[in-house]
């Protein structure tokens, strides 16, 4: 399987139902990163992780699915640990606010479905902002160094991803499941 084949796959609710039924059952297929002990979203993980084992699934397109719905449960795991202290600053933003995603995974079909399905309240937008991360940085930082106002982004393209509210139920409990066994709770 080429490269090319795995990142063309698009979004499989099938796929995707039968990867959670699955995981829903037993994690042993789920990807659970190797970190060191007591650091990442997952702080509580009481088992290291292991070489993932791609021969369970049937095709490129059941263990990509796999790979890229454990990626945004991890990275809406991570979001929302980082929310939380910056809600307590009323001038922050609150968890139900937009968030945006450039980069090569805001063209990830699979990944935005996922990661807004996951959260279904929150709004989530693929962006295509060429130097995002310095610009994001700037706008963050601009009312600590600068009086006027913010520049205007309206020449910046915003795609809204709606959530897969058929998969969203199922996916939300798989995150917790994913989650409590990583925790080992």
């Amino acid at each position: 399987v080429s490269v090319d084949q795995v990142k063309n796959s698009g979004w499989n609710r099938d796929i995707m139902a039968a990867r959670l039924k699955a995981g829903l059952k037993s994690l042993s297929q789920s990807l659970i990163p190797s970190r060191m002990a007591g650091t990442g979203p997952l702080p509580g993980l009481n088992k290291e992780g292991k070489e993932w084992d791609l021969s369970p699934f049937l095709s490129h397109e059941e263990a990509y699915h796999q790979l890229i719905v454990d990626l945004a449960v991890l990275s809406a795991v991570t979001l929302r640990q980082l929310a939380k202290p910056l809600t307590q600053d009323s001038r922050l933003r609150t968890p139900d606010s937009p968030l945006y995603v450039d980069g090569g995974f805001s063209r990830s079909e699979i990944f935005m479905k996922a990661l807004t399905s996951i959260s279904p309240w929150q709004p989530v937008y693929a962006a295509e902002i060429p130097q995002s991360t310095a610009l994001g940085g700037a706008l963050l930082m601009h009312n600590r160094w600068q009086t006027g106002p913010l520049p205007k982004l309206d020449s910046f393209r915003f795609e809204r991803v709606q959530p897969d509210t058929t998969i969203g139920p199922l996916l939300a409990a798989y995150a917790e499941r994913y989650v409590r066994q990583a925790e080992g709770r």
